[in-house]
């Protein structure tokens, strides 16, 4: 049996607010701010935002056509 605790919490995010943080990795990436071992789990949050925004259509990939 599960309880509320156990039950994952629907959650809503602007789109905006999601851009927002890749825009803000991006930035914190070119000034040096993560060590070399967490690029790897960097580079995974960011590729699931960017791949989720990509299914919603709020982004497109650069070399898709239009």
């Amino acid at each position: 049996m599960t309880t509320d605790a156990t039950q994952p919490r629907e959650v809503q995010i602007p789109a905006q607010e999601l851009l927002t943080l890749l825009s803000s990795i991006q930035l914190a990436s070119s000034r040096g701010a993560f060590r070399p071992e967490e690029f790897v789990d960097i580079g995974k949050a960011y590729q699931q935002i960017y791949s989720f925004l990509l299914d919603l259509n709020v982004i497109t990939a650069p070399n898709a056509k239009q």
